[in-house]
């Protein structure tokens, strides 16, 4: 056994350390918050635009039932979005995720309102 005098770190641990650290730090800078937020508003659009089409393209192709409803993002409120078999969006709806307003056409294309 090897008794060492003074209490310090070795330098393996020193680098083990600053290996956790540098990973950790690595991964912080690698997520894109305000994508996680939904804060950024070509962000929110594409998500809903690709949510609505894709809904329109299922009922376009191969309708399972008359009327689907859209499931919007937990950042939005207002009306629901319901698809009708042959991909007609009936009504155009209003939707407002994080203060921003977005309009739905018959077609499925997704507007911000200004």
């Amino acid at each position: 056994m090897i008794f060492r005098k003074h209490k310090a770190f070795t330098i393996l641990e020193i680098l083990v350390a600053l290996s956790i650290i540098a990973i950790i730090f690595t991964s912080a800078s690698a997520l894109d918050l305000e994508y996680i937020f939904k804060e950024n508003k070509g962000h929110l659009q594409k998500d809903l635009s690709s949510r609505v089409l894709t809904v329109v393209a299922e009922q376009t192709i191969n309708p399972q039932s008359a009327i689907l409803k859209v499931e919007l993002p937990s950042s939005c409120a207002g009306e629901k979005i319901e698809i009708g078999a042959g991909g007609y969006v009936l009504g155009s709806s209003e939707i407002i995720c994080n203060d921003t307003s977005f309009r739905i056409s018959k077609s499925g294309q997704v507007y911000e309102e200004k």
